[in-house]
């Protein structure tokens, strides 16, 4: 139902598409709550509130969107300490503070939005230290840098903007090293 869901999205049949990842949600819901020992099915529902977040987010429905990321974010931060040597539990712990960051930031909860913001560049920067061949913790720590350092101009924080920045410089150098065709990656210089 998920992938069918996303797929109807993107092709633009939206009152379809809901059906279904609704569907999918609901079975991921109940996978979890009757197998709550197995890792798996809780890391897919915190996937699944992602998805749900960025969804009102797109549809414009904030507070929605702030309780799906805080979900999110809930089960990663218990799974993701509990399976610290498996990335896939690190990225979505990562990514739910990103997307939860984003959104305080567009709530102008500013102050807030910047410790989010650290605390996903934590977890990546664990993840890009840990796996130094894998080009897309790195890609993503160059980002979650870029967002920190928007952020912090914004904040009108120009040093600390500047220190993040530098800090992203070694990131993107080696992103550059590692795939020296992909443009994408010499924006990040």
């Amino acid at each position: 139902h998920g992938m069918i869901g996303r797929l109807l999205m993107r092709n633009r049949a939206p009152e379809e598409a809901r059906q279904h990842l609704q569907r999918a949600f609901e079975l991921t819901e109940q996978l979890a709550a009757d197998f709550p020992n197995v890792p798996k099915y809780q890391l897919e529902l915190a996937n699944n509130y992602g998805e749900a977040g960025n969804q009102f987010v797109r549809n414009q429905q904030l507070e929605q969107a702030e309780t799906m990321y805080r979900k999110a974010l809930s089960i990663s931060e218990r799974l993701a300490p509990e399976y610290s040597g498996v990335p896939t539990y690190q990225e979505t712990f990562g990514i739910a503070h990103y997307n939860l960051a984003n959104l305080l930031k567009r709530q102008d909860r500013l102050p807030e939005a910047e410790l989010t913001y650290r605390s996903a560049i934590l977890t990546y920067e664990k993840l890009a230290s840990n796996l130094p061949d894998s080009p897309r913790y790195r890609e993503r720590l160059a980002e979650y840098y870029r967002s920190l350092s928007v952020h912090l101009l914004d904040l009108g924080k120009t040093d600390e903007a500047e220190q993040v920045l530098r800090q992203a410089q070694p990131v993107a150098r080696r992103l550059a090293e590692m795939d020296p065709g992909n443009v994408i990656y010499r924006y990040f210089l």
